[in-house]
């Protein structure tokens, strides 16, 4: 089989991209949501 033609890379690297930019943004509001839950003023965890 031949190479990939260089259209069909340059999507591929795009979507990629794309993918992996939404799955850290995703990833990232649970995690700034739980840091500001876990800190209260007076250093308390909330239940």
């Amino acid at each position: 089989m031949g190479s990939v033609p260089p259209l069909l890379s340059f999507l591929l690297m795009v979507v990629s991209g794309w993918v992996r930019r939404h799955r850290l943004i995703v990833i990232e509001f649970p995690q700034a949501e739980n840091r500001l839950l876990k800190t209260k003023p007076g250093g308390e965890r909330i239940r």
